[in-house]
């Protein structure tokens, strides 16, 4: 029998795959108007910031919540300057702070490639599960 057929003989394929493509098209319109949300709320919460400053205000309480505003210092490194980074926190002892990290993408992708297409063993420390992902397509 013929696959193409055989799939338009099956209701429930053809109905769950719509629902897949419907489901799909949900969540990224919601992704969208939560980034839409998130920054409307980071511009709000700015003006917010501004107005209290200029009534001279640090905190206030409306129905029953406070706010308040306080100046918060944020660092961070860029990827190319990490290991001057970490030589940096070795030489003035805080080497502790150090915790090695691996990104499981690129981890899987390496694994895939260098080792699994090649028919190469992987590390017993390393789990390989495979599981099926649906595509959908344009």
């Amino acid at each position: 029998m013929n696959d193409d057929l055989m799939v338009f003989e099956e209701p429930d394929v053809i109905d769950l795959a719509e629902l897949v493509v419907t489901g799909r098209q949900a969540v990224d319109d919601l992704e969208g108007k939560l980034e839409e949300a998130k920054a409307q709320l980071e511009t709000t919460e700015s003006a917010l910031i501004e107005a209290m400053k200029n009534s001279g205000l640090s905190s206030f309480r409306k129905d029953g919540r406070g706010f308040s505003y306080s100046e918060r210092t944020f660092v961070s490194v860029p990827a190319e300057r990490r290991s001057e980074q970490f030589e940096w926190l070795q030489e003035i002892g805080a080497g502790d702070m150090i915790k090695p990290t691996v990104h499981s993408g690129s981890f899987q992708s390496m694994i895939n490639k260098d080792f699994l297409q090649q028919g190469l063993e992987v590390p017993g420390f390393v789990n390989v599960f495979k599981r099926d992902v649906l595509s959908v397509g344009e």
